[in-house]
């Protein structure tokens, strides 16, 4: 049999290597970990953002006069609209990446959700 020499340099170089892969694994579980934390995050804004309308709805049909009709019809176009952005949603994605989208979405339902404590109603 004969013995594997192993000289100084690719010693060293073997454990560079296993210390870039720590540190790549490091990085990898650290990038996951904000990822899901930060998708988690706008998974709950939304949820809370959905329910809080069901919530809301008496008080919308009080302010604006709607009847209960009435507000079943925001409530479902507000849904029909929401369906029929999913397949244009799916395509942008498609084309230029979630990643783009995802940022832009998130800055324009911000400016949207901002822009509705300018929304008028009936003076009493």
């Amino acid at each position: 049999m004969k013995a594997e020499r192993v000289t100084v340099e690719e010693s060293s170089r073997r454990v560079d290597g296993s210390v870039r892969n720590m540190m790549d694994n490091k990085s990898i579980r650290r990038t996951t970990t904000v990822t899901v934390g930060l998708l988690s995050t706008i998974w709950l804004i939304d949820m809370v953002d959905r329910v809080m309308i069901g919530l809301a709805l008496p008080m919308i049909g009080d302010e604006f006069s709607l009847s209960s009709t009435q507000l079943g019809g925001v409530v479902s176009v507000f849904a029909i609209f929401y369906m029929l952005g999913q397949v244009p949603g799916g395509m942008l994605a498609d084309r230029f990446g979630p990643r783009p989208l995802l940022i832009v979405a998130l800055i324009l339902w911000s400016v949207f959700t901002a822009l509705t404590g300018f929304a008028w109603g009936s003076s009493r």
